[in-house]
């Protein structure tokens, strides 16, 4: 039988570090309450629309289209976006993570 240590490494999900794979620089904010089960994480870098939807892919958002620049996912109180915004040179990527 299986450790329970060997079966979080099989159904580990990227994170979005890992998803964003190499970049020069990024933006990443986090901030977790100790008393509720609530978070929410930012994470911003540079990118083309190519990073983006392989970004997306990797991330399993591509089937929570909300339009052609962004993704949603909502789980009863948790939400995930990806968000491409060309305009903000040198960050155009965007992923958020909350539950509240």
């Amino acid at each position: 039988m299986p450790s329970l240590n060997s079966l979080g490494k099989m159904n580990r999900q990227p994170t979005a570090i890992d998803a964003m794979g190499w970049v020069s620089d990024y933006r990443e904010a986090k901030h977790i309450c100790n008393f509720l089960p609530d978070f929410t994480y930012n994470l911003q870098f540079p990118g083309d629309r190519d990073k983006f939807e392989r970004f997306v892919r990797k991330m399993h958002l591509q089937n929570h289209k909300i339009s052609e620049d962004e993704y949603t996912q909502v789980v009863g109180e948790n939400r995930r976006s990806a968000r491409f915004t060309p305009e903000n040179k040198g960050y155009e990527i965007e992923y958020s993570a909350s539950k509240t």
